[in-house]
């Protein structure tokens, strides 16, 4: 009969004391005390075993360590790249904004010049012996005044025109701004204010709003020098 290597204690006091012999204490129960007990084969092809398995599962867990460690650098640097780029998208793009705003902002500054111009070339044509109707001229002027497909455009009422059909206009809407169509003072025929409601100096003219200014060229009235 095979010696069992575990017995409970009440097998154990059935036994021969011989057989007892063989036995320690162990908790309730009884194991069998021998040497070498990891020499014998079974023994140790169980523990090759567990080695082995063991083995694998740490190797396993290594491996997945691993893959993990490296699966985590890659989300780091991908995280990082989209940063770097999205920062790099957004510097390119204020720059060609502020580009892109300055050129409009220079395309603006030389459409305005030349109609500037233009306005006081009229203006200038129409009121050349005084800067100061020829300045209020301009300003009428380039109402009539667009800068279209690269070029200046004259328009009066919507309909296309050329510059000298806005100086005939101005010229006949603001008369007293003229040169030779505004009254000469005090002493020129019909002229005197206290008789032409209609008559104002330069300096009250001057400080008219543009409307009040068309309002009264409109009614016929007439600008004298102080």
């Amino acid at each position: 009969m095979a010696i069992k290597a575990l017995v409970t204690k009440a097998l154990y006091d059935e036994m021969p004391e011989e057989i007892q012999g063989l036995y320690k204490e162990s908790g309730d129960s009884y194991i069998l005390d021998l040497d070498g007990v990891d020499d014998h084969p079974s023994v140790k092809g169980l523990k090759a075993k567990v080695d082995e398995l063991l083995g694998e599962t740490k190797a396993e867990r290594e491996k997945r360590q691993a893959i993990e460690k490296a699966q985590a650098e890659a989300d780091r640097k991908s995280a990082e790249e989209r940063g770097e780029f999205e920062k790099l998208y957004k510097k390119t793009q204020d720059e060609l904004d502020a580009q892109m705003k300055a050129a409009r902002e220079f395309k603006q500054q030389i459409e305005q010049r030349d109609i500037k111009a233009s306005a006081l070339d009229i203006a200038r044509s129409l009121a050349a012996k005084d800067a100061k109707r020829a300045d209020v001229l301009a300003d009428y002027a380039s109402k009539y005044i667009k800068f279209e497909d690269g070029q200046i455009h004259y328009e009066i009422g919507g309909v296309k025109t050329d510059q000298s059909k806005v100086a005939e206009h101005l010229k006949a809407e603001l008369p007293f701004l003229v040169d030779g169509t505004q009254a000469n003072g005090g002493g020129a025929a019909g002229s005197g204010r206290a008789t032409d409601s209609k008559q104002v100096t330069r300096s009250e003219f001057d400080a008219m709003s543009q409307s009040d200014r068309a309002a009264h060229a409109k009614s016929g009235g007439t600008v004298i020098n102080d």
